[in-house]
């Protein structure tokens, strides 16, 4: 074997090999996920067989290194050699070892929705955030898939019993914020986010509101995130306008293709003339013809009883405004419940 070709070879190992030890390391993790103590007695002895393993290849290939750096004629079993460790890397990689597969259980993404914004947090910061949260899971596969803009969105990857950890702190109220930045909510990808697989376009869904209502709408669009990054919904609202385009060209192209119009209450969109006289009045239009399905959002109190309309349903549930409950993401979660229940029922429909 060419020494060019044998370096090279060494190098993916080496490599390699320390996938390895970091994939017994999450296995050590993982133990504490193990409910029977004979069970976690039994996956912990198995670990320490896979790691003592790990160290004879990590000797071998020590070994050969140090040959080729010293410039020793390559010995002629080396490929032998080679192969050895790349085949028992293969079945510890693959977890051959019934105990060790116990513990490749179900990943799962979610996400973390964070108050503030993505300029205010640096590389390290978000190093520092996974970090925390895997010390404080137990997790350590925990690993940042996106990042999102806006409200700060971290979209992890991880076992699931870590992320059943972390939900149970933030529903006791043990964890309400990471390194000073407020948790606003945290959801995870239901059954795998079975909604990806949705063949259908996205149930588009429309904005209605006044611009004096911008802050509550924009964290409203950041619970119905979800919704749209699983492929349920498509959100729009007049802040997506391009420069130079013709506002009330496209609003008025977006009233009249949404199948959800949502209608965001407040003293304010009652007293906007626009939204009452060509929004409010296109958007019933299209319900009443069962063209579209119109939905009050109540965000504010304000009387509302003599609108158009007051005969439909509203949310969040008992037409109790966002400002009016105790905690705001509350109201949001139950209104994103409700824009995805009426949403699959269009999706089921187009089946």
């Amino acid at each position: 074997m060419h020494p060019d070709f044998v370096e090279q070879e060494l190098e993916r190992l080496g490599k390699r090999i320390a996938d390895a030890r970091r994939l017994l390391d999450e296995y050590q993790a993982r133990l504490v996920f193990l409910d029977d103590p004979r069970e976690r007695a039994k996956s912990k002895h198995a670990i320490s067989q896979l790691e003592e393993s790990v160290d004879e290849y990590t000797q071998k290939y020590t070994s050969l290194k140090a040959q080729l750096d010293a410039g020793t004629t390559p010995s002629q079993n080396l490929e032998e050699q080679l192969t050895s460790i790349e085949t028992n890397l293969d079945v510890l990689k693959g977890g051959q070892n019934s105990i060790v597969r116990q513990l490749a259980r179900t990943r799962v993404t979610y996400q973390f929705i964070l108050a503030g914004e993505v300029d205010e947090v640096s590389q390290q910061k978000l190093a520092d955030i996974v970090k925390y949260l895997q010390n404080l899971s137990g997790d350590i596969s925990i690993e940042l898939k996106r990042l999102s803009a806006g409200s700060i969105i971290l979209e992890l990857e991880g076992y699931e019993e870590g992320y059943k950890i972390l939900e149970a702190l933030y529903k006791e109220g043990k964890l309400t914020e990471i390194l000073g930045l407020r948790i606003r909510r945290i959801q995870k990808d239901k059954e795998g986010l079975a909604s990806q697989n949705n063949k259908n376009s996205p149930v588009e869904v429309l904005y209605s509101y006044s611009h004096k209502a911008d802050k509550l709408r924009e964290e409203l669009a950041v619970l119905l995130s979800i919704l749209e990054r699983n492929g349920t919904i498509s959100g729009w609202h007049d802040r997506k306008i391009p420069a130079g385009d013709l506002w009330a060209d496209k609003i008025d192209e977006q009233i009249n293709s949404a199948k959800i119009i949502m209608l965001l209450v407040s003293s304010d969109f009652i007293a906007s003339d626009y939204c009452w006289n060509i929004e409010v009045k296109r958007a019933m239009e299209r319900h009443e013809s069962g063209e579209a399905c119109v939905i009050p959002i109540l965000l504010r109190p304000v009387n509302w009883k003599t609108a158009p309309f007051f005969k439909l349903q509203a949310l969040p549930k008992d037409a109790k405004p966002v400002t009016n409950w105790n905690n705001p993401d509350e109201a949001f979660t139950n209104i994103s419940h409700g824009i995805e229940a009426i949403a699959n029922r269009f999706l089921t429909k187009s089946e």
